[in-house]
């Protein structure tokens, strides 16, 4: 009988690796062991499938190494955002850079939270960074609940990186019925992640931050190839903000979905 998962953890791969080894070592060690791993990578191209020169296999845990459904001179974050929630077999998708490891509790302190308010949740934790690192994200939610858990009420607040596809989690079942990542806002700085939120909790999710969730930030090298499509990206979070929502493209998840389980 097959797992149950719990928490897909998805992770976005564009710039020069070198963490993979350490971040599944890393899932193998946290406390809650229901979870997979979906590796969504830019790179993986049809033509040259091995040019990572890396191989993942899993140790408790399942592994999927795709290439996002579509390619792009520059990396297409919402594209590959997307292709990792079309994998999803979770109740709690959980994003992770790869630029980014986890604390041995991180993924339970996510849990957890979403048990305790979910499903209609969307959740952020710490960023912080290595010692060999300048940056990272240190945020304070505006009211407690409880077991560490706080609450950001703000609206103007999701404009500010509060979350933002490193140490954030969102219910699977609403992100699909949300139709994920928006793609006209690929390229944008912040843009398909900021405004996804926008739609998360329009749709009603409250959003949550885990205090001691914390997840820890590497230096990195290399960036994105230059700017996707020039959309204003504020303009489309301003529109989710007033209860619309986006469909990308033609494509939409939950029709995927169905599809990949009839062809199953």
């Amino acid at each position: 009988m097959a797992q149950e998962i719990k928490v897909s953890v998805i992770t976005c791969a564009y710039r020069d690796l070198g963490l993979f080894q350490e971040q599944m070592q890393g899932i193998a060690d946290q406390a809650i062991k229901e979870v997979e791993w979906i590796v969504v990578d830019d790179r993986l191209a049809p033509e040259c499938p091995n040019q990572r020169g890396y191989v993942l296999q899993g140790k408790d845990f399942p592994v999927l190494h795709v290439p996002p459904r579509r390619y792009s001179p520059d990396f297409a974050a919402a594209s590959a955002w997307n292709t990792g929630l079309l994998h999803a077999r979770g109740k709690l998708a959980y994003f992770m850079n790869e630029y980014v490891t986890l604390g041995p509790d991180t993924l339970a302190k996510h849990w957890r939270a979403y048990e305790m308010f979910g499903p209609k949740v969307i959740i952020s934790g710490p960023l912080n960074p290595e010692p060999e690192s300048g940056h990272g994200h240190s945020r304070h939610p505006e009211r407690m609940l409880e077991g560490g858990i706080g609450e950001i009420v703000d609206d103007d607040l999701l404009g500010g990186w509060y979350w933002a596809g490193r140490n954030d989690s969102a219910d699977l079942a609403t992100a699909i019925a949300c139709n994920g990542f928006d793609e006209r806002c690929d390229g944008q700085h912040g843009g398909q992640d900021v405004e996804f939120a926008r739609r998360m909790v329009t749709a009603g999710c409250r959003y949550l931050f885990v205090t001691d969730g914390e997840a820890f930030m590497h230096t990195y090298s290399g960036s994105k190839g230059g700017q996707g499509q020039k959309v204003g990206w504020n303009i489309l979070y301003n529109s989710a903000k007033a209860g619309r929502t986006w469909a990308q493209n033609d494509w939409v998840i939950a029709n995927e979905r169905t599809k990949a389980a009839a062809a199953a």
